[in-house]
Protein backbone atom coordinates (compact mmCIF):
# COMPACT_ATOMS: atom_id res chain seq x y z
CA UNK A 1 0.00 0.00 0.00
CA UNK A 2 1.15 3.77 -0.89
CA UNK A 3 -0.20 7.09 -0.25
CA UNK A 4 -0.23 8.98 -3.55
CA UNK A 5 -0.78 12.85 -3.31
CA UNK A 6 -3.22 14.37 -5.48
CA UNK A 7 -3.63 18.20 -6.43
CA UNK A 8 -6.48 19.93 -4.68
CA UNK A 9 -9.31 21.93 -6.53
CA UNK A 10 -6.50 24.77 -6.15
CA UNK A 11 -3.69 25.29 -4.66
CA UNK A 12 -3.93 28.13 -1.98
CA UNK A 13 -1.24 30.35 -1.25
CA UNK A 14 1.53 29.36 0.75
CA UNK A 15 0.81 29.84 4.81
CA UNK A 16 5.08 30.35 5.01
CA UNK A 17 7.71 31.08 3.27
CA UNK A 18 9.01 28.33 0.69
CA UNK A 19 12.15 27.65 2.69
CA UNK A 20 15.86 26.59 0.71
CA UNK A 21 16.06 23.16 1.17
CA UNK A 22 18.54 22.64 -1.67
CA UNK A 23 21.81 23.65 -1.51
CA UNK A 24 23.61 23.80 -4.97
CA UNK A 25 27.19 25.48 -5.20
CA UNK A 26 26.81 28.18 -7.81
CA UNK A 27 27.82 28.26 -11.32
CA UNK A 28 28.76 30.54 -14.37
CA UNK A 29 25.83 31.69 -16.72
CA UNK A 30 24.91 27.95 -16.32
CA UNK A 31 21.99 28.43 -14.34
CA UNK A 32 19.58 25.59 -16.11
CA UNK A 33 21.88 22.96 -13.68
CA UNK A 34 19.88 23.91 -10.95
CA UNK A 35 16.58 22.96 -13.08
CA UNK A 36 15.71 19.78 -10.84
CA UNK A 37 16.78 21.05 -7.47
CA UNK A 38 14.09 24.15 -8.09
CA UNK A 39 11.28 21.59 -8.90
CA UNK A 40 11.54 19.76 -6.23
CA UNK A 41 12.23 23.12 -4.18
CA UNK A 42 9.24 24.79 -5.26
CA UNK A 43 6.96 21.68 -5.73
CA UNK A 44 6.28 21.85 -9.36
CA UNK A 45 4.45 24.73 -8.87
CA UNK A 46 4.91 28.49 -10.01
CA UNK A 47 6.58 30.39 -7.47
CA UNK A 48 4.50 33.45 -8.56
CA UNK A 49 1.09 32.52 -9.77
CA UNK A 50 0.71 29.19 -8.63
CA UNK A 51 -0.26 27.00 -11.56
CA UNK A 52 1.32 23.39 -11.27
CA UNK A 53 3.23 21.94 -13.99
CA UNK A 54 0.28 19.52 -14.85
CA UNK A 55 -1.99 22.21 -15.04
CA UNK A 56 -0.37 23.49 -18.05
CA UNK A 57 1.48 20.22 -19.65
CA UNK A 58 -1.27 17.25 -18.34
CA UNK A 59 1.57 14.65 -18.58
CA UNK A 60 4.87 16.51 -17.14
CA UNK A 61 6.72 19.72 -17.65
CA UNK A 62 10.26 18.51 -18.49
CA UNK A 63 11.79 19.92 -21.60
CA UNK A 64 8.47 21.62 -23.09
CA UNK A 65 9.41 25.53 -22.02
CA UNK A 66 6.61 25.70 -19.85
CA UNK A 67 8.27 26.40 -16.79
CA UNK A 68 11.19 28.74 -16.70
CA UNK A 69 14.02 29.48 -14.07
CA UNK A 70 13.32 33.13 -13.27
CA UNK A 71 15.80 35.58 -11.56
CA UNK A 72 14.77 37.77 -8.78
CA UNK A 73 17.97 40.23 -9.83
CA UNK A 74 17.44 40.28 -13.39
CA UNK A 75 20.21 39.00 -15.56
CA UNK A 76 20.78 42.42 -17.05
CA UNK A 77 20.87 44.32 -13.94
CA UNK A 78 23.18 42.44 -12.12
CA UNK A 79 25.22 39.59 -13.53
CA UNK A 80 27.33 38.61 -10.15
CA UNK A 81 24.02 36.94 -9.66
CA UNK A 82 22.92 35.02 -12.52
CA UNK A 83 24.72 31.64 -11.06
CA UNK A 84 23.62 31.95 -7.57
CA UNK A 85 20.84 29.54 -6.62
CA UNK A 86 19.66 31.74 -4.07
CA UNK A 87 18.55 34.57 -6.43
CA UNK A 88 16.37 31.75 -8.92
CA UNK A 89 12.62 30.79 -8.52
CA UNK A 90 10.96 27.92 -10.58
CA UNK A 91 7.97 29.84 -12.47
CA UNK A 92 5.76 29.41 -15.71
CA UNK A 93 6.75 30.81 -19.07
CA UNK A 94 3.60 33.43 -18.80
CA UNK A 95 5.26 35.04 -15.61
CA UNK A 96 8.64 35.11 -16.52
CA UNK A 97 7.62 36.78 -19.94
CA UNK A 98 5.52 38.65 -18.33
CA UNK A 99 8.48 40.12 -16.14
CA UNK A 100 11.26 40.14 -18.60
CA UNK A 101 13.84 42.40 -16.72
CA UNK A 102 11.67 44.36 -14.82
CA UNK A 103 13.21 45.78 -11.62
CA UNK A 104 12.86 44.95 -8.42
CA UNK A 105 11.80 47.96 -7.13
CA UNK A 106 10.25 50.68 -9.41
CA UNK A 107 10.25 54.20 -8.62
CA UNK A 108 7.50 54.74 -5.78
CA UNK A 109 9.67 52.25 -3.40
CA UNK A 110 7.44 48.95 -4.06
CA UNK A 111 9.18 46.39 -4.08
CA UNK A 112 8.41 42.33 -5.98
CA UNK A 113 7.81 40.16 -3.32
CA UNK A 114 9.69 37.06 -3.08
CA UNK A 115 8.33 33.88 -2.25
CA UNK A 116 10.96 32.47 -0.21
CA UNK A 117 10.71 35.76 1.78
CA UNK A 118 7.11 36.65 2.14
CA UNK A 119 4.42 34.93 3.25
CA UNK A 120 2.26 34.42 -0.23
CA UNK A 121 -1.18 33.92 2.29
CA UNK A 122 -0.24 37.40 3.72
CA UNK A 123 -0.37 39.35 0.62
CA UNK A 124 -2.97 36.79 -1.99
CA UNK A 125 -6.10 35.27 -1.27
CA UNK A 126 -7.76 32.94 -3.99
CA UNK A 127 -11.27 33.17 -5.15
CA UNK A 128 -12.94 33.04 -8.20
CA UNK A 129 -9.91 31.82 -9.54
CA UNK A 130 -8.37 34.79 -9.47
CA UNK A 131 -5.19 35.59 -7.08
CA UNK A 132 -6.87 39.09 -5.12
CA UNK A 133 -4.61 41.58 -2.40
CA UNK A 134 -5.23 44.29 -0.71
CA UNK A 135 -6.07 47.26 -2.39
CA UNK A 136 -3.42 49.28 0.38
CA UNK A 137 -0.75 46.32 -0.21
CA UNK A 138 1.36 48.53 -2.53
CA UNK A 139 4.34 45.33 -3.01
CA UNK A 140 1.27 42.49 -3.96
CA UNK A 141 -0.29 45.33 -6.29
CA UNK A 142 2.73 45.93 -8.24
CA UNK A 143 3.93 41.92 -7.97
CA UNK A 144 0.66 41.16 -9.44
CA UNK A 145 0.86 44.00 -12.19
CA UNK A 146 4.75 43.03 -13.31
CA UNK A 147 3.94 38.92 -13.24
CA UNK A 148 -0.06 39.67 -14.96
CA UNK A 149 -0.74 37.50 -12.07
CA UNK A 150 -4.58 37.12 -13.41
CA UNK A 151 -3.94 36.88 -17.27
CA UNK A 152 -6.60 34.87 -18.69
CA UNK A 153 -5.28 31.96 -19.52
CA UNK A 154 -3.85 31.54 -15.71
CA UNK A 155 -7.34 32.39 -14.75
CA UNK A 156 -8.60 29.40 -17.39
CA UNK A 157 -6.15 26.97 -16.28
CA UNK A 158 -6.75 27.61 -12.54
CA UNK A 159 -10.61 27.46 -13.64
CA UNK A 160 -9.91 23.99 -16.02
CA UNK A 161 -8.35 22.62 -12.69
CA UNK A 162 -10.79 23.26 -9.81
CA UNK A 163 -13.53 21.98 -12.27
CA UNK A 164 -11.97 18.94 -13.53
CA UNK A 165 -11.16 17.70 -9.70
CA UNK A 166 -14.60 18.58 -8.60
CA UNK A 167 -16.33 16.83 -10.95
CA UNK A 168 -14.05 13.49 -9.95
CA UNK A 169 -14.80 14.19 -6.14
CA UNK A 170 -18.08 14.11 -7.18
CA UNK A 171 -18.27 11.01 -9.14
CA UNK A 172 -16.00 9.48 -6.36
CA UNK A 173 -19.62 10.77 -3.39
CA UNK A 174 -21.72 9.10 -6.33
CA UNK A 175 -19.67 5.54 -6.66
CA UNK A 176 -19.39 5.33 -2.86
CA UNK A 177 -23.40 5.71 -2.10
CA UNK A 178 -23.84 3.33 -4.16
CA UNK A 179 -21.33 1.38 -2.47
CA UNK A 180 -23.21 2.01 0.43
CA UNK A 181 -26.59 0.87 -1.09
CA UNK A 182 -25.30 -2.12 -2.13
CA UNK A 183 -24.24 -3.09 1.26
CA UNK A 184 -27.67 -2.46 2.32
CA UNK A 185 -29.10 -4.45 -0.36
CA UNK A 186 -26.99 -7.61 0.40
CA UNK A 187 -29.36 -9.18 2.46
CA UNK A 188 -31.89 -9.47 0.14
CA UNK A 189 -30.15 -9.18 -2.78
CA UNK A 190 -30.12 -12.35 -5.66
CA UNK A 191 -26.17 -13.11 -5.10
CA UNK A 192 -25.68 -13.42 -9.17
CA UNK A 193 -27.28 -9.85 -9.15
CA UNK A 194 -25.60 -8.96 -6.77
CA UNK A 195 -22.20 -10.13 -7.85
CA UNK A 196 -22.37 -8.24 -11.44
CA UNK A 197 -23.26 -5.18 -9.59
CA UNK A 198 -20.10 -4.92 -7.22
CA UNK A 199 -18.14 -5.88 -10.30
CA UNK A 200 -19.61 -3.33 -12.24
CA UNK A 201 -19.04 -0.93 -9.42
CA UNK A 202 -15.40 -2.24 -8.57
CA UNK A 203 -14.74 -1.39 -12.08
CA UNK A 204 -16.02 2.03 -12.13
CA UNK A 205 -13.93 2.50 -8.53
CA UNK A 206 -10.54 1.53 -10.88
CA UNK A 207 -11.65 3.63 -13.76
CA UNK A 208 -12.06 6.66 -11.43
CA UNK A 209 -8.57 5.81 -9.22
CA UNK A 210 -6.79 5.82 -12.69
CA UNK A 211 -8.18 9.33 -13.37
CA UNK A 212 -7.43 10.34 -9.74
CA UNK A 213 -4.04 9.30 -10.41
CA UNK A 214 -3.73 11.84 -13.30
CA UNK A 215 -3.62 14.62 -10.43
CA UNK A 216 -1.06 13.27 -8.37
CA UNK A 217 1.14 16.58 -7.52
CA UNK A 218 4.69 15.05 -8.07
CA UNK A 219 4.63 14.15 -11.63
CA UNK A 220 5.63 11.12 -13.68
CA UNK A 221 8.68 12.76 -14.78
CA UNK A 222 10.31 13.85 -11.64
CA UNK A 223 14.14 13.80 -11.22
CA UNK A 224 15.56 11.50 -8.97
CA UNK A 225 18.37 13.18 -9.03
CA UNK A 226 19.53 16.97 -8.27
CA UNK A 227 22.35 19.33 -8.50
CA UNK A 228 22.83 19.64 -4.96
CA UNK A 229 22.63 15.61 -4.12
CA UNK A 230 20.10 16.41 -1.14
CA UNK A 231 18.24 13.48 -1.39
CA UNK A 232 16.31 13.89 1.96
CA UNK A 233 14.91 17.89 -0.03
CA UNK A 234 13.58 16.10 -2.86
CA UNK A 235 10.42 16.19 -1.31
CA UNK A 236 6.95 18.43 -1.71
CA UNK A 237 7.50 21.79 0.34
CA UNK A 238 5.60 21.97 3.75
CA UNK A 239 2.85 24.02 3.20
CA UNK A 240 2.05 22.04 -0.27
CA UNK A 241 1.83 19.13 2.08
CA UNK A 242 -1.11 20.22 3.62
CA UNK A 243 -3.00 20.47 0.55
CA UNK A 244 -2.69 17.67 -0.89
CA UNK A 245 -5.16 15.23 -1.21
CA UNK A 246 -4.28 11.75 -0.45
CA UNK A 247 -5.13 8.68 -2.05
CA UNK A 248 -4.12 4.90 -0.91
CA UNK A 249 -2.98 2.51 -4.03
CA UNK A 250 -2.08 -0.47 -4.17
Amino acid sequence: MANVFLLPPQTTPPDEVLIRRHTPAAVGKNYTVFRDCLRWEFGFTCAICLLHERDIQSYGAQGWGVMHVEHMEPQSINAKTVGAYSNLLYICRLCNGARSDTAREDRRGRRLLDPTEDVWSQHFAIANDHLHFARDNSDADYTADVYNINDPRKVRLRQARREHVQRLLAELASERDELVRLERSLPRADPLDFAAMLASLEDRLERLRRRFTGQMWVPEDAPSECRCGRWEARTLPSTYMRQCMQMTTI
